[in-house]
């Protein structure tokens, strides 16, 4: 199962509502009671939404989340200069894609010429 967040971690990719976290209450073996926690998009309340879910991203286990994100933050602290890389190297990429749509646009003129 995959989940789409979007790069700023606090918002889905999928529909751009916000993440939010919820816990549930399950009983085990033995009827012991034991929480799940989960982080899912707003987009998936319908009750938000006229009866109607607007996404249909997936929730996922808060451990699992929680785990990368502190990766990610150790990672960071470890390699500040990490941040600077990635910011530039988003910045290629959106300058990259750029440059695909103009080509892409070129190429469409060139073969409606001939």
């Amino acid at each position: 199962m995959r989940i789409a967040l979007a790069p700023d971690w606090g918002c889905c990719a999928l529909c751009g509502y916000a993440f939010y976290g919820k816990t549930t209450h399950q009983r085990g073996k033995g009827n012991l009671l034991m929480d799940f926690r989960y982080y899912r998009c707003s987009g998936t309340d319908a009750y938000w939404f006229g009866g109607e879910r607007i996404c249909s991203n997936n929730q996922i286990r808060a451990e699992s989340l929680e785990t990368k994100i502190w990766e990610t933050a150790c990672k960071i602290l470890k390699n500040p200069g990490s941040l600077e890389q990635e910011d530039q190297d988003d910045n290629h990429r959106e300058a990259s894609t750029e440059n695909v749509d103009t080509l892409r646009a070129q190429l469409q003129k060139l073969q409606h010429g001939m």
